[in-house]
């Protein structure tokens, strides 16, 4: 690498603010407590891995939260997309 081909990538990386993942001084333990946890309707149950209900938390099969992603846009349980159908 060149020292100008060198000067040019990492002000493009500075200026456009690009992580490298190589700062020495990173704490990475730091980084994961303040980590946001994934949404409710994304999260798996871990004893059963099975997909939950966004609304109620029921566990629901693939198929269902397909549908109910596809129609609703999150995922949702039998009866709670009656109930979101009744709203809409």
């Amino acid at each position: 690498m060149k020292a100008q081909t060198a000067a040019l990538k990492y002000c493009y990386l500075l200026s456009l603010a690009i992580a490298t993942g190589d700062d020495p001084e990173a704490d990475t333990s730091i980084d994961e407590s303040t980590a946001t946890p994934p949404a409710p309707s994304t999260v798996k149950s871990p004893a059963r891995n099975a997909l939950v209900c966004h609304d109620c938390g029921a566990d629901i099969s693939q198929r269902v939260a397909e549908y109910s992603h596809s129609k609703f846009g999150k995922f949702l349980c039998l009866n709670c997309q009656k109930l979101n159908a009744k709203i809409a």
